[in-house]
């Protein structure tokens, strides 16, 4: 089989990962690692800076590993004019709006542009539709507790952080009622670990996480400075977890559907994901022609390679 020629754009705690399990997935060769930034790679690869990366002809899909605070939505609407691409944008109330930007450079430039495809929005979007399919009642979402990278990434932006972390913590009582069906709005708390340097007071930093509504906005917040030893001792981890569950009743029986999720490296799982669906490029392109699509237009038969020694029967 040929293999998919791809490259990972940024090289963050993602792009780590996806030259992590590409290293060893005999599917893909990867061309080299493009980034803003002046990085070593810690397999050996190449790296590029990423104005390098339009002199390329020869890559099937790219990686994008970047943020969704600022770097997705910029970038790929920017490389989607000459290369398909795959991320895993998490910001949920602008997927909609951002499809719609890329689908038109897409469609113009004949690439292919996979939006959303991480665990949620991504894995967890297909539970829910399913899930709402059989359902008489509300589907809910729960993240956490753990790590968000997306918030992470926020938090990195602003002036005078040095290190960040981003934790989601779910509101019990909140919980405790959309279990009940008595309410259908999550409430979490997030928890701001924070490094900052010497010019900027926790102040002017606080105050600039808050104005970030996109993010801190619509949640309890709680920020803790601490030393860079202290971070790198105990902010280290990567984990997370989610839950997408219904209660409901279909006449006078009751029913329960609960799909979870627990997970030490968001990272890892995260690019386990992206090329799942980036080794299909080639079928997904040729069945849906060029355009921007979401996890839920693409069928998952096109998707999953199966074995041989593997019957598709015991999955049915």
């Amino acid at each position: 089989m040929k293999k998919i020629k791809i490259a990972i754009v940024g090289y963050g705690n993602l792009g780590k990962a996806v030259e992590r399990l590409c290293k060893d997935d005999d599917r893909f060769s990867l061309v080299g690692i493009f980034s803003h930034r002046e990085v070593k790679s810690r397999l050996n690869n190449d790296v590029y800076n990423i104005n390098k990366l339009y002199l390329y002809n020869n890559i099937d899909i790219l990686i994008m590993c970047g943020g969704s605070y600022k770097d997705i939505p910029k970038e790929t609407q920017k490389i989607l004019s000459k290369f398909n691409v795959i991320n895993s944008y998490d910001t949920h109330t602008k997927i909609s709006s951002e499809i719609k930007k890329a689908n038109r450079i897409a469609k113009k430039s004949g690439t292919v542009a996979l939006y959303s495809f991480g665990w949620d929005p991504g894995l967890f979007s297909l539970i829910r539709a399913l899930t709402q399919g059989v359902s008489t009642n509300d589907v809910h979402t729960v993240w956490g507790s753990g790590v968000s990278m997306g918030h992470t990434n926020a938090l990195k932006e602003i002036d005078g952080i040095v290190k960040a972390k981003s934790y989601t913590i779910p509101n019990k009582n909140s919980v405790l009622k959309m279990r009940k069906n008595l309410s259908n709005k999550f409430e979490v708390i997030r928890k701001c670990v924070i490094v900052k340097d010497n010019l900027k007071s926790k102040n002017e930093i606080i105050s600039k996480i808050k104005q970030n509504e996109t993010y801190f906005g619509d949640c309890k917040l709680k920020v803790k400075f601490v030393k860079e030893q202290v971070f790198n001792k105990k902010h280290n981890g990567n984990f997370h977890q989610g839950e997408v569950f219904s209660n409901f009743n279909i006449d006078e029986e009751q029913f329960s559907i609960s799909y979870k999720v627990k997970m030490t490296s968001n990272a890892l799982f995260t690019a386990k994901i992206l090329l799942m669906y980036a080794s299909a490029i080639k079928k997904i392109k040729k069945k849906m022609g060029a355009g921007a699509f979401t996890i839920l237009e693409i069928p998952l038969c096109d998707v999953i390679n199966f074995p041989k020694t593997l019957q598709v029967s015991k999955f049915v």
